[in-house]
């Protein structure tokens, strides 16, 4: 069988080049739209590079100008010379065509990158000597990757955003919702967040033993059942079985101890309950993973094939810290991994087009200090701290801290620290930082809504805030 070429247009590539020397608005579309990879011919990449380097230096595009520094990066022959370059300007039948062109051009060169990377990947698969989720991972971000650059963004005029915002925010008001996004479940924290947006990153962060897996499946559960939410629940700690008597806690209100060991059959109040919540989950859409060593490229695939099937509202990752990355591209240390790792979580955000919520540790120093929790205290905290939209804490304050709010009368609440626990806002990009204080029912695992009495919640705290 005779070997097949790789897709290109010999003519849309010299008239892209034609048009772009032509023409000023032509050479504006042909720069924006297209790069030096997207040429097949090496001679047409080359003409290309030459007429970008001159228009950023500000001089004109021309067949002279363009002659001269191919001449200069001895490339003038391997072009076509004189004659070749000199017939480009008559090789484009309308300067006004240009981005149509390009995108000709575009579209042959993602075909190719398709090919070449299907061919690379085929060739890894046939030398078996890498694991198969670590090949798939790889094919799927080119493929992202790919993807990405096909659907550039365009730039929107001012007017035509605030018009779109003012047409959502009235469409919201009359839909009689009063959050913006997604319910956490709790009055006083949907209060300081207007609930978890899109496309936001929002790190869930405290010391083992504070409760983060619980408050993350509290979350999840109450996005499931006062919105219907879609939830992709990962968990890279525990297993199935685990969390789901957790969420039977929660939900039927029966003590952990009780939906672990059985007792809740012996009585039949309890029976009932876990009756009705079984009943319940039946028809919840929360999905849980717990795939251990998964990487963000496979959660990302994941969950783009649950939001094909189901529709995807929330994703939940219990913890960052337990994440890793596969192949032979690790950054050589834990921080600088952790950092990249961060990065992709907030771009998965917002390729999802749903809050993603992520577990964090804390590191030792909170202990050494005993105080409130400050940003920096995130285990290997820089690029959580900045690609992090909402970074929140669950701290339960120490009797020193208690001390103080009595003698400066800051609450009008006296704080338990078995019944209570303080989600401290550390960062909010899009709203207001503080502090919310949950109730917390040990024997369920479970948060509820505080009854505040005259506490309003809006009392200044001693502690590291950032608004942005």
């Amino acid at each position: 069988m005779a070997e097949r070429e790789y897709p290109y247009s010999d003519d849309a590539e010299r008239s892209v080049l034609g048009a772009a020397i032509q023409s000023e608005d032509a050479l504006f579309s042909v720069l924006e739209e297209l790069k030096y990879e997207d040429f097949f011919r090496a001679a047409h990449a080359e003409i290309f590079d030459a007429i970008k380097t001159i228009h950023g230096g500000g001089d004109r595009v021309d067949v002279v100008t363009i002659s001269e520094l191919l001449k200069q990066r001895n490339k003038f022959g391997m072009t076509g010379g004189a004659d070749y370059l000199s017939g480009l300007p008559y090789a484009a039948p309308s300067p006004s065509g240009a981005k149509q062109y390009a995108r000709i051009v575009k579209e042959k060169a993602v075909l190719r990158r398709l090919i070449r990377y299907g061919e690379e990947t085929a060739a890894e698969a046939f030398e078996d000597d890498k694991p198969a989720n670590e090949v798939l991972s790889k094919a799927q971000r080119v493929i992202s990757d790919i993807a990405k650059d096909t659907t550039k963004g365009n730039y929107t005029r001012i007017g035509d955003i605030i018009e779109r915002t003012t047409k959502e925010t009235q469409e919201h008001r009359e839909s009689g919702r009063e959050l913006l996004g997604i319910t956490t479940g709790f009055t006083k924290l949907d209060e300081k967040t207007s609930g978890f947006q899109k496309k936001d990153l929002i790190i869930v962060a405290a010391r083992p033993s504070m409760g983060k897996t619980a408050l993350a499946l509290n979350f999840a559960l109450n996005a499931a059942t006062k919105e219907n939410a879609t939830v992709m629940f990962f968990s890279l700690e525990m297993g199935e079985m685990p969390l789901g008597q957790r969420l039977m806690s929660i939900m039927a209100n029966i003590p952990l101890k009780s939906v672990k060991d059985g007792a809740f059959f012996d009585k039949k109040t309890d029976m009932e309950s876990y009756r009705d919540a079984a009943n319940a989950f039946r028809d919840m859409k929360i999905f849980i993973d717990e795939t251990s060593g998964v990487d963000a490229e496979q959660m990302m695939s994941k969950c783009h094939r649950l939001k094909a099937e189901h529709g995807l509202d929330l994703v939940v990752i219990d913890y960052l810290q337990l994440m890793d990355i596969t192949g032979p591209n690790r950054p050589e240390n834990r921080t600088l991994e952790i950092a990249y790792i961060s990065r992709r979580l907030k771009q998965m955000a917002k390729e999802l087009d749903c809050p993603v919520i992520v577990l964090s540790q804390l590191t030792r120093d909170i202990e050494k200090r005993k105080g409130s929790p400050v940003l920096s205290d995130l285990r290997d905290s820089g690029a959580i701290e900045q690609d992090g939209d909402l970074i929140m804490f669950i701290h339960n304050k120490t009797k020193k801290e208690q001390d103080t709010d009595e003698k400066e009368g800051r609450y009008s609440i006296e704080y338990n620290p078995e019944t209570m626990r303080q989600i401290l806002i550390l960062k909010h990009r899009n709203g207001e930082t503080g502090e919310v204080i949950l109730s917390w029912i040990d024997r369920y695992t479970k948060f509820a809504n505080l009854d505040y009495g005259n506490y309003d919640g809006n009392v200044e705290a001693d502690y590291e805030a950032t608004p942005f």
